[in-house]
């Protein structure tokens, strides 16, 4: 019995700890901007996936730009526009290309993409590295 009161206890610190971790714990994402440009395409909604796309989306479902030439670019949204109402639908898109780094967590909880770059000259251990990757900043859309 001692011991299954000790295993509860143990078990109940160990959740405690993990979400005063994550409360603490905020990822810096660092934005680099560039000049606003057309871009042309078909807007397309994505489920959340563990991949690198979805990641770089940071949010459940996301939406994507399908260029003609079948290059997807994660879309962020300052229209103030629905983008669900462009869902499937060619579009005309005001907006500058932005380089997105999002800081590795801590949390060892925290979901990550598969495919997540690691570096290995950490004492011999793989740790993850910065994650960067490029969004469109929508602005307007026509």
């Amino acid at each position: 019995m001692r011991y299954l009161l000790a295993c509860v206890v143990c078990f109940l610190c160990l959740n405690l700890t993990n979400a005063i971790a994550q409360k603490k714990e905020k990822k810096t994402t660092k934005i680099k901007k560039a000049k606003s440009t057309m871009f042309e395409g078909t807007i397309q909604e994505k489920p959340w996936t563990k991949s690198t796309q979805s990641y770089c989306a940071q949010g459940s479902e996301y939406f994507v730009l399908v260029k003609k030439d079948g290059e997807e670019i994660v879309l962020k949204n300052e229209s103030g526009q629905e983008l669900s109402a462009y869902n499937g639908k060619e579009v005309k898109i005001q907006g500058r290309i932005e380089t997105k780094t999002i800081k590795p967590s801590n949390n060892m909880n925290e979901q990550r993409p598969v495919q997540m770059p690691m570096n290995p000259t950490r004492g011999g251990k793989e740790v993850e590295v910065d994650f960067t990757c490029t969004i469109l900043v929508i602005t307007q859309i026509n």
